[in-house]
Parts: C-alpha cells; structure tokens; sequence
C-alpha cells in the first residue's frame, strides 16, 4: 500500500509512503489518494484531513517513470 490512512479522533493523516521514489505519484497511488478522501468525505466524523509524505519529502510530483 502506497498511501496510509490514520485516525486520531476527528482528523485524518494521509500519508503518501513511496519514499524511495521521493513520494512521486504514480497510477496506484492516485487511486489510493483519491479513494483516501473520499473514505474521508464520507465520514461525517471527520472534520480535518492532513495530507503528507513520508522520508522527509512531501510529493515530487507524477511518477515520469511510469509514463
């Protein structure tokens, strides 16, 4: 899994796990991005989101590897 969703009472931390690749998006993590949210949008629970990366960098943008 690319992307870690955790919980701690009414916010979640979404962390992009691709370290090695400076957390570059690729096709698998996009979809677990977006599915991340919308698990999130749905959970009336939740009220605040926090996106990061893991290994000291955030995103390096799309993955051009995978292209």
């Amino acid at each position: 899994m690319t992307v870690h969703y955790d919980v701690d009472r009414a916010v979640v931390t979404v962390t992009i796990d691709r370290p090695a690749a400076r957390n570059a998006v690729d096709s698998a993590t996009a979809a677990d991005l977006a599915a991340s949210f919308k698990r999130f949008d749905k959970d009336k629970e939740l009220s605040v989101a926090v996106l990061t990366g893991a290994g000291g960098n955030f995103c390096a943008g799309y993955d051009l590897k995978e292209i």
